[in-house]
């Protein structure tokens, strides 16, 4: 919000921020940027394949 209200352009903005020019447009609209939660990591469908599929990488195929 600082960078907007010092005239900065969205793009700018976007950039710095490593955010998408939409996402940057919505917040500032919204009037200030959320906290944003942590992802939680789950598990994957293929980690009980995950020794297997590196080992056949390894072999080459």
């Amino acid at each position: 919000m600082r960078h907007h209200q010092s005239g900065m352009a969205i793009r700018a903005i976007a950039r710095i921020t490593a955010l998408d020019r939409r996402t940057v447009r919505h917040e500032i609209n919204a009037g200030g940027f959320p906290g944003w939660a942590q992802r939680l990591l789950t598990a994957s469908k293929l980690d009980p394949y995950r020794a297997y599929l590196a080992q056949r990488w390894r072999e080459g195929c």
